[in-house]
């Protein structure tokens, strides 16, 4: 509650500002304990609706930063998964670069070594013939 008006220090005030001397049961101090009550009534008014607002702004607001938050972590997730699947694929590219390296050496080393077993496999071929062939005469 507001504290009542101090009528004897307004009629000191006024009549030293303005030369006006007033009593306690003046009109206007009627007048204005009657504004001063809607004025409290306006202010009490007032401080409920900002009391109202404030709390509902209180539930309100944690539930949009959780909202928030969850839609930053769900992108954050997105973003390393992106990351991860992009390593991963080029991961597999090398991998595969890799093994078909190795087989390509393997296949050239195979195809010189049966080319070598079959440079002596004729070689043996060819002179098991030329030796049967002087055996016989």
């Amino acid at each position: 509650m507001a504290e009542p008006l101090d009528v004897r220090r307004m009629i000191g005030d006024l009549a030293q500002k303005h030369g006006v001397l007033l009593e306690e049961g003046d009109p206007l101090f009627v007048a204005l304990e009657a504004h001063a009550l809607v004025l409290q009534d306006l202010a009490e008014r007032l401080m409920g609706e900002v009391e109202y607002t404030t709390s509902r702004f209180k539930t309100a607001v944690p539930d949009q930063v959780d909202a928030a938050m969850k839609a930053s972590l769900e992108s954050a997730a997105q973003a390393v998964r992106r990351g991860i699947e992009s390593d991963i694929a080029s991961a597999s590219l090398k991998a595969r670069a890799l093994v078909d390296a190795v087989h390509r050496s393997q296949s050239r080393r195979a195809m010189w070594m049966w080319i070598a077993v079959g440079l002596i496999a004729g070689a043996l071929l060819f002179g098991g013939g030329f030796m049967v062939g002087r055996a016989w005469q």
